[in-house]
């Protein structure tokens, strides 16, 4: 089909400048990890959310202050 491979190109293109800004990790927790990240799910049902949470009140907790953006 005519136009398919411009439309591939504009969604590697897309998902570059997404991946530039939005870092991507592969991690399999720890089973002490996981119950840690199980526990606190009720705050935020998405667990990208949770490890957001604990890694910054991991961060603040071992410097004594917010990580800066």
């Amino acid at each position: 089909m005519i136009g398919q491979p411009d439309r591939a190109q504009r969604n590697r293109e897309r998902v570059q400048r997404y991946r530039a800004k939005h870092r991507r990790f592969d991690y399999a927790p720890s089973p002490e990890a996981l119950a840690a990240i199980e526990l606190h799910r009720g705050l935020d049902p998405v667990a990208a959310g949770v490890l957001d949470q604990l890694i910054l009140a991991g961060s603040q907790a071992i410097t004594g202050s917010k990580p800066q953006a």
